[in-house]
């Protein structure tokens, strides 16, 4: 995708979104890799062409900018922003269904540092005694 193709999807083309460029290019110029020899592209700007994962980026970062005020997680956010993006196709959204997975493994995570907090804490506490 180009530069003005990326600018242009999320401000012509979604107007809903009401964004100015100025947000919408920083957005994309945050977004960009690194390119490691960028002399060895001749003729072509790799800052003007994105690839698919800074685009996936790209996306994410609008949605963090448009949503800020949110209080929301950011796949909420984005959720926001790609059923805007998929109504140009008359697509739909699938909604998540890890979340409560996702969950439940960050409770047991939890719990587990907590555990191993404690047994650390009291493993010192032995060793202070015996000194």
């Amino acid at each position: 995708m180009s530069f003005a193709d990326a600018t242009g999807l999320m401000t012509k083309e979604l107007p809903e979104l009401d964004l100015r460029l100025k947000d919408v290019v920083t957005c994309y110029g945050l977004s960009k890799m690194t390119v490691a020899n960028e002399m060895q592209f001749k003729g072509v700007n790799p800052y003007l062409k994105m690839q698919f994962v800074e685009f996936l980026e790209y996306v994410g970062r609008v949605a963090d900018f448009k949503y800020a005020e949110m209080d929301a997680p950011l796949y909420q956010k984005i959720e926001e922003i790609l059923k805007v993006v998929f109504s140009v196709i008359n697509a739909k959204v699938n909604p998540m269904k890890r979340v409560r997975k996702m969950q439940k493994k960050a409770s047991s995570l939890a719990n587990s540092k907590n555990i191993q907090i404690k047994l650390i804490s009291k493993d010192i506490k032995s060793r202070l005694r015996t000194i």
